[in-house]
């Protein structure tokens, strides 16, 4: 029963102890079955009330049906967040992954300590770019590098014999350089050759070879006017203009001949212009070298092997180094390249790169591919 229906009951209940004194005062029979009547149809019309009040489950039974319909909604919605966690959790997992196979490279790389200077020779681009690689491969490994341009290969020398100097990367031995290995040689430690058949030459373009016949040393001498009786050479220190003084010059009877001195980036200049105006020019140069790949170069026949066999291309340090940096020289050791990977990182870090952005370039060609190539060493 409800709280309205009980309080309906109370007031007939009271209703009825109050007829008797009404009757009693009015003697007015009429007015009491009035009164009850109406407290009657009160109540009928409470009941009736119930009723409809008891007839809501129908409602709530539409309720309980949007309700199962909100469940399935979200039963839809709780898949799709399951299935969006499974991708989150691939696309996680992936990307762990990566993050668990770059760090494993890491790990298996030889984590270095200390402090070290590469010496090189300004201009002589093999020897600039292959420095500056080994200067971005020893600061990933941990090590502090210095880097130490000199303007003469004997200087250089000196520098690695008293330790002033670590490694100089790109020397060229037995026979460019034997002199200054004559001199300091006993001072200094081979920790690997990385590029065999080092040729020096005396060059022209292609064109005057094709048009006026020159493919051999043996012809200058023919055309002394052609080439206003001048080589184009390099730095005076060099040793490949030693060798051309000494060897080449007299081998071919071109002792009357003037050998220009100047540097590297000169006599590139000097050639650049010549070969664009298509005006004859004979220089020195050498491979590898970037400039077998810019221009169309023909290195003239040595028939008298006047510059001697081809040398390689070694890592020098001062003796004792591998002693004391094991783990450089065990990693230098492995160190290779062929013509067709130094000419490219000759074109990244000497040619492409401005004065200051030489390690920015060689990082460059790491990521550019050459990382893989420096795998190949390590691994």
């Amino acid at each position: 029963m409800s709280l309205f229906s009980k309080r309906v009951l109370l007031t007939i209940a009271a209703i009825a102890l109050f007829l008797p004194v009404v009757a009693a005062c009015n003697g007015d029979d009429d007015a009491t079955d009035d009164v009850a009547d109406d407290v009657a149809t009160d109540v009928v019309d409470d009941d009736a009330a119930d009723d409809a009040i008891a007839e809501e489950p129908e409602d709530d039974d539409a309720v309980v049906e949007d309700d199962d319909g909100v469940v399935e909604d979200d039963d839809e919605m709780v898949e799709d967040d399951d299935a969006v966690v499974e991708d989150d959790d691939d696309a996680v997992m992936d990307d762990e992954d990566d993050a668990v196979e770059d760090d494993d490279a890491v790990a298996d790389a030889p984590q270095l300590e200390g402090e070290i200077t590469l010496g090189y020779i300004e201009g002589w681009d093999e020897g600039v770019a292959s420095s500056y690689l080994w200067a971005a491969i020893l600061e990933d490994h941990g090590m502090t590098v210095n880097m130490e341009p000199i303007a003469e290969a004997g200087i250089l020398y000196q520098g690695v014999a008293s330790q002033d100097i670590d490694i100089y990367i790109a020397a060229w031995l037995p026979l460019t350089h034997e002199s200054y290995w004559n001199n300091f040689g006993d001072d200094l430690e081979s920790l690997n050759v990385w590029y065999e058949d080092a040729v020096l030459a005396l060059s022209v373009p292609q064109h005057v070879a094709d048009e006026h016949g020159i493919t051999s040393l043996a012809d200058l001498a023919d055309n002394a006017d052609l080439f206003d009786s001048t080589i184009t050479g390099i730095e005076p220190g060099a040793g490949m203009m030693e060798i051309a003084m000494e060897e080449v010059m007299p081998t071919y009877g071109l002792e009357d001949w003037t050998l220009l001195e100047s540097s590297t980036a000169a006599m590139l200049t000097e050639w650049g212009g010549a070969y664009d105006s298509e005006e004859p020019i004979v220089v020195t140069l050498w491979e590898p070298h970037w400039a077998y790949a810019e221009w169309d170069v023909h290195n003239l026949e040595d028939p008298e092997g006047a510059w001697g066999e081809a040398d390689g291309i070694e890592s020098v340090a001062w003796a004792g180094f591998s002693d004391e940096y094991p783990e450089v020289a065990d990693m230098l050791a492995n160190f290779y390249m062929e013509t067709e990977e130094i000419g490219e990182l000759m074109d990244y870090v000497t040619v492409q790169a401005e004065d200051g952005e030489q390690m920015d370039y060689a990082r460059q060609w790491l990521e550019d591919g050459g990382q893989d190539i420096v795998d190949g060493w390590m691994n």
